[in-house]
């Protein structure tokens, strides 16, 4: 299947459920769900971080590399990622599977010549969008299906699929995020979170990998190594962004 690439193209108004929503969910969800984590961890609690804080995470990490650095992304869902991306100043690609999120994330970023939309399956869209990077990127992978309004593929999780066309391109030092570690149990069709670390050092043997706030995160940058590369955060009060 041949994935679509759109940039700064219209679509057609969101609804007004959508529209009412949104708003509704920053004002109450978001504060609700961060003071149920901060309780969590505050108790030692072992808890996956709410989306917000996994922005933040994001936001902290992407200041470590140069502001003209591209950000691709796999699973758009609402946007939220790309938008808070296109605000620290970094072109970005994102690539969604489900029409109804791509559509909308058309009418959000129909202004903004610098985020580039792609409609297809992230596998495919990534054999498209991998070989057009001549220097290293932030691959934000997080195309999986979580129920929901995500889209399902052949694979409940494609991150290995994914991580396998890395293998193949020229460019092998990208900085990689990876979502939801914790779902990464060898379960159904997902892989182990070993497989998946051994996946990325397939791409490079240099990357150094850890693992913050149900985010695995794996730079080439020599200075974040401890433990011959494997440096993983296992305690919730050090996942705090």
């Amino acid at each position: 299947m041949q994935a679509r690439m759109v940039a700064n193209t219209a679509s057609p108004k969101m609804s007004v459920k959508y529209s009412v929503l949104r708003p509704w969910a920053h004002l109450v969800l978001v504060p609700l769900r961060e003071l149920q984590f901060l309780a969590s961890t505050m108790r030692d609690v072992s808890s996956v971080p709410p989306e917000s804080v996994k922005l933040r995470i994001i936001c902290s990490l992407l200041k470590l590399h140069q502001p003209g650095i591209s950000f691709v992304g796999t699973g758009t869902c609402l946007g939220d990622t790309t938008a808070m991306v296109r605000r620290l100043g970094h072109r970005v690609i994102s690539i969604e599977l489900d029409s109804v999120q791509y559509a909308r994330a058309q009418h959000r970023f129909r202004d903004d010549p610098d985020v580039v939309l792609v409609h297809g399956d992230c596998v495919t869209a990534l054999q498209q969008v991998l070989p057009r990077l001549t220097r290293p990127a932030v691959l934000w992978l997080d195309a999986h299906y979580s129920r929901g309004i995500t889209a399902g593929g052949p694979s409940d999780d494609p991150i290995l699929a994914c991580l396998a066309e890395l293998r193949d391109q020229t460019v092998r030092s990208h900085s990689l995020l990876i979502d939801d570690a914790a779902t990464f149990d060898g379960q159904r069709s997902r892989p182990d979170l070993v497989q998946v670390m051994l996946a990325i050092r397939a791409i490079n043997s240099e990357y150094r990998i850890r693992i913050q706030g149900d985010i695995i995160v794996a730079t080439v940058n020599r200075t974040t190594s401890s433990n011959n590369g494997w440096k993983i955060y296992s305690s919730v009060r050090e996942n705090q962004p």
